[in-house]
């Protein structure tokens, strides 16, 4: 759940707008994190009145444990959101604890590893009635350069892809999603069920399926603040 007074924007310039924020998060696996987000809204055609606005993200984030994340995120409607393109580029250095697998470890076992990854997402939908979309979606990912103490814990440990790896997957999706706006919505419901088969027949090192379910649901409060409710459901197998 999330209330908050960020408002829509409903109405986009023809030339698009830019928007800048500081970012500043913490958790326990990152500690602090300081970075900035830069955001472009802006309509793919001045003349279309009813598609939402387009959107790209950029995202640059460092960590006082070192962890270094830079991600590009994207909407674009094409002309009455006949058509719908998805992307996200994101790649990372991460460095990290590892106390062993299971709920038994000890503090005592912790030491440190790091990896650096890189991911690919590509998501196109088309229209099929108003407000519902069908689409396919290509999903890859590359992990390595993984560090780890010679003969440790993590050495020592079944685990799969610890020696680096490539997943690549194709899927479909199916969604609902009348929100106002994409990137600041104050009211509308987005529902997505996503699907993705990883196989060595696409290059994948791992074979397995995702399976995802992403409710959202957007109301106003008042003139100037949203309240806003997101359930997600992940299932690999």
């Amino acid at each position: 759940m999330l209330f908050t007074t960020l408002r829509a924007q409903n109405e986009t310039p023809k030339r698009g707008r830019t928007f800048v924020f500081p970012v500043v998060t913490r958790s326990l696996e990152t500690g602090w994190n300081f970075g900035a987000l830069t955001a472009k809204i802006f309509p793919l055609y001045a003349d279309d009145t009813v598609s939402r606005s387009s959107n790209l993200e950029v995202l640059a984030m460092a960590s006082t444990r070192k962890q270094v994340v830079f991600a590009l995120v994207g909407t674009q409607y094409f002309r009455n959101e006949q058509f719908i393109i998805e992307e996200q580029i994101s790649t990372s250095l991460f460095p990290d604890r590892f106390w062993g697998l299971g709920s038994q470890t000890r503090d005592d076992q912790e030491e440190n590893y790091s990896f650096r990854q890189t991911y690919l997402m590509l998501h196109g939908k088309k229209k099929i009635v108003p407000n519902f979309f069908a689409g396919i979606v290509y999903e890859a990912q590359k992990v390595w350069d993984i560090n780890y103490v010679p003969g440790g814990v993590f050495e020592a440990s079944d685990i799969a892809g610890k020696n680096g790896y490539f997943i690549s997957g194709v899927g479909g999706s199916l969604s609902f999603d009348n929100r106002n706006n994409a990137f600041a919505p104050n009211k509308g419901l987005y529902m997505q069920l996503f699907w993705n088969h990883f196989d060595k027949f696409w290059g994948s090192d791992f074979n397995y399926e995702n399976l995802i379910t992403d409710i959202r649901s957007y109301s106003p409060i008042g003139r100037h603040s949203v309240l806003a409710f997101q359930w997600v459901n992940f299932m690999t197998f």
